[in-house]
């Protein structure tokens, strides 16, 4: 079943803004929440169309129930304490168990929150902690995609009825559905024990038909339709050998971004390579896609394609950058959008560098506000840009990583005089251990199938043999009364 997203626009937006805040004037905040909303998500409020806009997504752009679930999940936030919830507020005993942490992304780029139940024994931690850690990964991972909808992964692999823990699942649930509008891309469910069945059920039960329309139950036969081979699990069948460790956020990896090409973009300021701050809250831009470039075959070019769309009422210039200015032609890479006026960016793959390295490489959106006598001529951009710290309040960021199907190269593959070549030897060599590999299975198969017919043939043979001698033993038995009984007649008559 497809799912239809009805996309709210900016007035409908402002309008549950407007809305909220005439009830807060009028009502005040809740008795429950002491000293009033949280500043923060007051300013979300105020501030972050793309959250709005999530609430009028979940409720099908009815604005009664935008307003009412918008007012109880600040309300909640407030009391949870969800805004003060910090790695260091976390008990990283619970953490470092490693039995729920975000990784990858799934086959459409968003990012995936994993659960290795296996390693999760009820009763042996506080299920309220357990809560707080959850809140405390949806919180970071909102923080890093700028409230994009996120896929999660339990993996029940090896699982029995002391990790089926329904009172932490039904919480977690609970929490997603009330508070954490239109968040779920795909409930993943793989390999699932057939003792968890009744617990899948009550799940279901309490998810919204939206959400259950995205649970899927996955194995390693399936796993591949939503999530590529690079970000499966090794234990899943995939290339990802990760062994989770707790990373601090203040300390995560930065990325360095360096300026386009001279040749290939109108930006003539070198800043070098810079780290860079990242503000996610979309108040200005939305990206499309909002995580990752999908570059896919043209023609004989890698090309991907991103689309920016300025979602407030001013103008707004934007700039790219990107991690490896010598691998990417990228058309346009600074302009000015008009409100509401979008731009599909074009980014092509050079000659000469290696295709399967791409998901190493990164690029950053970045947009301000002009104001509304501020120059728009290429020179005065470009020059506003130069001027103007990366790291500025005024300047948003989006950060984008590079992703390619799993079919679409081979190792080895190279783009030369703008064709994309593959690696013919590491081809055939594949093409060959492939067709072997089938070879083999299909000969298995042919002999576990002839096996499995002759074990089927002598149940068949067996079962009649024992009919046979059932009815031999019964005749014999039933001889032997009528003779023993012939015998005993005959003695009395003589005597």
């Amino acid at each position: 079943m497809v799912q239809i997203v009805l996309i709210p626009t900016a007035e409908q937006i402002s309008e549950l803004r407007k809305l909220f805040f005439e009830k807060l004037d009028k009502e005040g905040p809740p008795t429950t929440c002491a000293g009033g909303f949280h500043p923060n998500d007051i300013e979300r409020v105020e501030k972050v169309d793309i959250w709005l806009q999530r609430f009028l997504e979940q409720n099908d752009l009815d604005m009664k129930a935008s307003l009412k679930q918008l007012w109880d999940t600040c309300e909640w936030r407030q009391t949870f304490g969800t805004n003060d919830i910090t790695e260091s507020s976390i008990n990283m005993d619970y953490v470092n168990v490693g039995d729920c942490f975000p990784r990858n992304h799934d086959i459409e780029g968003k990012m995936m929150l994993i659960y290795r139940s296996v390693l999760h024994v009820k009763g042996k931690r506080d299920t309220k902690e357990l809560i707080r850690i959850f809140v405390y990964w949806i919180e970071r991972m909102y923080r890093n995609n700028n409230f994009d909808p996120i896929t999660i992964l339990f993996d029940l692999a090896d699982c029995g009825l002391k990790n089926l823990d329904m009172d932490y699942t039904i919480n977690v649930v609970n929490i997603l559905k009330s508070y954490y509008p239109n968040a779920v891309n795909y409930i993943l469910i793989y390999d699932m024990p057939w003792m968890f069945a009744a617990g899948i059920k009550i799940i279901k039960s309490l998810l919204p038909p939206k959400a259950v329309s995205t649970m899927k139950f996955i194995d390693s036969k399936n796993i591949g339709e939503y999530i590529t081979s690079e970000c499966m699990m090794r234990s899943w069948g995939g290339l990802d050998d990760y062994t989770f460790h707790f990373e601090p956020e203040a300390l995560s990896k930065q990325v360095h971004f360096a300026n386009f090409s001279p040749p290939e973009s109108p930006m003539s300021d070198q800043l070098g390579n810079n780290s860079f701050s990242e503000r996610t809250d979309g108040a200005m831009l939305q990206i499309n896609p909002q995580d990752a470039i999908l570059f896919t075959k043209s023609g004989n070019e890698l090309v991907g394609m991103v689309e920016i769309t300025n979602i407030i009422q001013a103008p707004v210039t934007y700039k790219i950058k990107t991690t490896s200015p010598e691998k990417f032609r990228v058309r346009p890479s600074t302009g000015i959008l008009a409100p509401g006026a979008n731009a599909v960016i074009n980014v092509v793959l050079q000659q000469g560098h290696q295709v399967p390295v791409l998901s190493k490489d990164k690029f950053l959106v970045m947009c301000m506000e002009l104001s509304s006598d501020a120059s728009t001529t290429s020179h005065d951009i470009a020059e506003l840009w130069k001027n103007t710290s990366t790291n500025s309040s005024q300047v948003e960021q989006h950060r984008l990583k590079c992703w390619t199907p799993t079919s679409t190269h081979l190792p080895g593959d190279t783009v030369r005089n703008g064709t994309l070549f593959t690696n013919s030897l590491e081809g055939d060599r594949q093409a060959s251990h492939f067709t072997s590999t089938v070879t083999q299975l299909v000969t298995t198969t042919n002999r576990l199938e002839s096996q499995m017919k002759f074990q089927q043939t002598l149940q068949w043979v067996t079962l009649v043999v024992i009919l046979l001698l059932s009815v031999a033993i019964v005749y014999i038995l039933k001889m032997e009364i009528k003779n023993a009984n012939g015998e005993y007649c005959t003695s009395m008559h003589r005597n």
